[in-house]
């Protein structure tokens, strides 16, 4: 996809690529805000740039950006989201403007649901024979509980400067019912002028209330490129987000949530 700069009323349409997996209409429309957007079958996934704020970080100008992901489908639809990993990489739009542009800070670095709790009980050892008799007392029993939590994991990288952030996120495997349908992802960035983002997902896709749902299906990756203005911010006035407002203590946890 090529990047392109969008007014906040402009209406954008993605294309399907024809190695594209998708079902349906060749166009789907779309607000001006979303970056990305795949098909497989009825479920999809989604992201948006949801808000831009521009300000500073000490003497640097920065800018405040939450990305808004939604995977799902339709009611009754069996698909369920197993994983799903999640690159955001900055690029410059001029060289000069490479060595400044940077992630600061991004959120969530670790995140996780309550967890949920699985008995198991395991036989260990082999019967014996008395007699022709096997004995099954022979057999020992060792009991535990499972732990296990739906979680996301971020780690930011990059030469010289760290211009990416890839989140990694995982379903309960006990409970086994998918990724979070909506959750929103932060960062704040470094920079000195425009700049784009480039937002790659890649996910796996099972079955939900079906035999079939340990099979797995990885869902084509999608990618897409956001010009980010510092003239033309996103998403509704915020005094607190206005006018230049000093970043650094901004809590990004704030602005982060998982549905």
């Amino acid at each position: 996809m090529e990047a392109a700069t969008f007014t906040a009323d402009e209406a954008v349409t993605i294309s399907l690529q024809e190695d594209d997996e998708y079902l349906g209409d060749d166009d789907f429309q779309y607000d001006a805000a979303v970056i990305s957007s795949e098909e497989i079958g009825q479920s999809f996934v989604t992201c948006a740039l949801s808000l831009s704020r521009f300000g500073h970080y000490a003497t640097a100008s920065a800018a405040l950006l939450v990305l808004r992901f939604e995977l799902g489908g339709p009611p009754g639809n069996r698909h369920r989201f197993k994983s799903a990993s999640i690159l955001a990489r900055l690029r410059p739009l001029t060289p000069s403007a490479a060595p400044s542009l940077s992630v600061l800070k991004y959120a969530p670095e670790r995140w996780s649901d309550a967890p949920s709790a699985q008995a198991i009980e395991r036989r260990l050892g082999a019967g014996l024979s008395a007699g022709g008799a096997v004995q099954a007392s022979a057999r020992r029993a060792v009991s535990y509980t499972r732990h296990a939590r739906r979680h996301v994991r971020g780690v930011a990288a990059g030469r010289p400067v760290l211009c990416q952030v890839q989140w990694t996120l995982e379903e309960n495997d006990v409970e086994q019912d998918g990724l979070w349908a909506h959750f929103h992802l932060v960062l704040l960035v470094r920079h000195d002028g425009p700049f784009s983002i480039d937002v790659g997902i890649k996910t796996k896709v099972g079955f939900s209330a079906d035999p079939r749902k340990y099979l797995l299906r990885p869902l084509k990756g999608s990618l897409g490129t956001r010009i980010v203005d510092p003239t033309l911010p996103i998403g509704e006035a915020d005094p607190a987000l206005d006018g230049n407002p000093d970043l650094r203590g901004v809590d990004l946890a704030g602005f982060t949530a998982f549905e």
